[in-house]
């Protein structure tokens, strides 16, 4: 599923099949346990920071920003959601 708010954008897939115990790690873990979570249930994904320029979503969470990584992380509750009662999923 594609998500996509100002020019930021993600793609979850799987998310729907993942325990609670693995999605929880988003919400309760160390950040980097977080992001490392994140990253295995991202096809892809575009952020850029308030210059315009991409951020290395993967490489470095500390370069985006707390809302960025916020709605991140609702994207993929809501691909867990959303893939569950789509047809396409």
């Amino acid at each position: 599923m594609r998500y996509t708010k100002d020019k930021d954008w993600v793609e979850i897939v799987g998310a729907a099949r993942r325990t609670m115990r693995e999605l929880v790690a988003l919400d309760s873990d160390a950040l980097m346990t977080a992001h490392a979570t994140a990253i295995t249930l991202t096809q892809d994904a575009a952020f850029f920071d308030h210059d315009g320029a991409a951020v290395d979503w993967r490489g470095d969470i500390l370069d985006l920003t707390v809302q960025q990584w916020t709605w991140w992380k609702s994207r993929i509750w809501a691909a867990a959601r959303d893939e569950q009662i789509s047809p396409e999923a």
